[in-house]
């Protein structure tokens, strides 16, 4: 998996780019046909107090792409958040795809019973 970092309005260094890495790269266990991930960090500077952190992560696979986007107080919160909620939304394809699957052995299942009864 290739993974792309881009930062706004923050100086990346490697400790950043090592946790991100960490993190999201951890994403290919629970999916191996992710073949691009893009990673942007970014303060957001229009709140009136402090600074807040923001993520956003895009995982390409073949057909289909996840999307997330969150904020926290924290950079490393706002990378762990976006990771859980990566993690849910490739749970949810996953098992979307497996009952589709199921679906469509019933219906074959179903069509080889009648087969048989006819002969």
């Amino acid at each position: 998996m290739q993974i792309k970092i881009r930062a706004k309005n923050l100086n990346l260094d490697e400790k950043i780019k090592g946790y991100i890495e960490e993190k999201i790269g951890s994403l290919a266990k629970f999916l191996s046909d992710i073949q691009l991930a893009r990673v942007e960090v970014a303060i957001n500077k229009r709140h009136r107090k402090g600074n807040v952190f923001y993520a956003e992560v895009m995982l390409e696979i073949r057909g289909s792409h996840f999307y997330t986007k969150e904020e926290a107080q924290d950079l490393y919160a706002a990378i762990d958040i976006c990771r859980e909620e990566m993690i849910q939304e490739i749970r949810k394809f996953k098992t979307k795809m497996q009952d589709k699957r199921r679906g469509e052995e019933r219906s074959w299942k179903r069509w080889i019973k009648v087969w048989r009864w006819r002969k």
